[in-house]
């Protein structure tokens, strides 16, 4: 077979890998949305600025995963890590596993440093000997790019392991059409409800004897953002922008959800409520181009600012979150 391209879709949340390596495959088929919209609702301030998404305790029954070692691969594969792959796309596999961009000439690291990353290929074409891929490749941002077969085969070949196997496994993703999913109206109240209270919804520390991962949840990561942004006005610290953009697809989702849940008339008569998000989701994503612009300018009104629409987004999505729970009770 000369080229084979897996369906995928640039997905909506797309600030972190891990998630979006995932969604692109479950929103390339539509009959994924009761999942899609009943997870992805609580927000999880981790450290420094990192927003991330509560991953604890979903589980996607759309996708297929299993795990292989480097080492079985290098063997079964006769160390023709690219053979692996073509052969792993025809059976229908998406593969991810962590690479140098060192080695990626789409990467903004090519040659000048070493950034291993997760990488997601889900197709090749023999003709340009070249990978259909994904990751952050460019400024952080969530991207497809076309990589040459023999960089990804030099990246795997000087691959250092870091003795940890969810890093150094390489896994296969493959889509389940047989899963099946109802809209859980009651979880998704609870979830909205936990969001509300900042409730911590991370797993028990003695299920996998880890430290707990969250700091903030919910409604007060807007506190702690606003903590580290004064903290950059007496530090000359780089800023990371993910946090912010990590909140604005939040709340495109947001709206997503909301139009669903007004197409399957779980909820009647939202258009307020959605017209109150689409105001919060427009600040939401000024506060993200106000936070680049201060990453060039370093002009300390500019931080003043997000941080007062911080405040505004928090109060009037507390709000209107509330309205949206009580319209999921009525119904």
């Amino acid at each position: 077979m000369n080229t084979k391209i897996l369906p995928v879709i640039h997905p909506t949340l797309d600030s972190y890998s891990k998630v979006g390596h995932i969604l692109s495959i479950v929103q390339s088929y539509n009959q994924t949305e009761d999942w899609l919209y009943s997870n992805f609702i609580q927000l999880v301030y981790k450290n420094y600025a990192l927003v991330k998404y509560d991953t604890f305790n979903w589980f996607c029954p759309w996708i297929h995963d299993q795990k292989l070692s480097r080492e079985f691969i290098t063997i079964k594969w006769k160390r023709d890590f690219a053979e692996f792959l073509r052969d792993s796309i025809d059976l229908g596999y998406y593969i991810r596993f962590d690479i140098d961009h060192f080695y990626l000439d789409v990467s903004d690291s090519y040659l000048k440093n070493n950034r291993v990353h997760d990488i997601f290929v889900y197709g090749y074409s023999m003709e340009n000997k070249m990978f259909y891929v994904s990751d952050n490749f460019r400024s952080g941002m969530y991207s497809t790019e076309m990589v040459k077969m023999e960089q990804v085969q030099e990246a795997f070949e000087q691959y250092i392991s870091k003795n940890k196997p969810d890093h150094d496994d390489i896994k296969l993703m493959s889509f389940n059409a047989n899963a099946k999913y109802q809209f859980d109206k009651k979880y998704v109240i609870n979830a909205l409800t936990n969001y509300l209270e900042a409730k911590d919804v991370s797993r028990p520390k003695s299920l996998l004897n880890e430290p707990v991962e969250g700091i903030a949840f919910g409604i007060r990561v807007y506190e702690r953002l606003n903590e580290y942004y004064l903290t950059l006005i007496d530090d000359n610290s780089l800023i990371d922008l993910r946090g912010a953009h990590a909140i604005h697809k939040h709340k495109v989702l947001m709206l997503k959800r909301l139009e669903y849940l007004m197409s399957k008339k779980i909820i009647a008569d939202g258009n307020q409520i959605y017209e109150q998000f689409k105001v919060i989701e427009k600040k939401s994503d000024l506060q993200t181009k106000i936070l680049m612009k201060y990453w060039f300018t370093k002009k300390e009104g500019l931080l003043h600012r997000i941080i007062s629409i911080n405040n505004e987004i928090m109060i009037e999505e507390y709000e209107t979150i509330q309205q949206l729970v009580k319209a999921l009770e009525r119904q």
